[in-house]
């Protein structure tokens, strides 16, 4: 479940994406937040047992990348940063 999303926002406002590479990381964005573990995303911080895990994503097709936080029982999932590669 997506929770804090003001990455996304900077990214818009910083980058101003083309309409298709938007559409592309909105759906990303998406996906992250109905299921934040979920390939190709990966692990960024050793977690195991930990409550809060960062993950990272690349949107294919874009230079995009999304780095998140995602909370294990609760499933919420915080946008951290949105840049390219």
């Amino acid at each position: 479940m997506l929770n804090r999303t003001t990455a996304l926002d900077a990214w818009v406002e910083r980058e101003r994406p083309h309409d298709r590479t938007y559409r592309a990381v909105a759906e990303v964005v998406f996906q992250v937040g109905r299921v934040p573990w979920a390939w190709p995303s990966t692990p960024q911080t050793f977690a195991m047992g930990q409550p809060t895990e960062i993950r990272e994503i690349a949107v294919e097709g874009t230079a995009v990348v999304i780095t998140y936080e995602s909370a294990h029982a609760t499933g919420i999932v915080d946008l951290l940063l949105m840049a390219g590669r």
